[in-house]
């Protein structure tokens, strides 16, 4: 699990990253999530592998919203967001 406490949340490989995967398939930053308003944004930052939100793949810097219990994939990676 993790917690969104922050508007920009980088989620990634590297150890700098908010949301760390240690996966070697996921990229070092690979996504980024902010908030507006009530609102959750995730847009894919340059991946390599790709990040999909409900089976669709994002494009660089395309923000998508987040709905409740929405699959996030970071490459092989499952997520829900809840």
């Amino acid at each position: 699990d993790q917690v969104i406490e922050k508007n920009n949340y980088l989620i990634g490989r590297s150890s700098e990253c908010d949301g760390r995967i240690p996966s070697a398939t996921v990229s070092r930053g690979r996504a980024k999530i902010s908030k507006k308003g009530a609102v959750f944004f995730i847009e894919d930052v340059n991946s390599s592998n790709g990040t999909r939100v409900g089976g669709e793949l994002l494009n660089y810097k395309t923000g998508m919203s987040l709905q409740k219990n929405e699959v996030v994939m970071f490459a092989d990676e499952k997520f829900r967001f809840i």
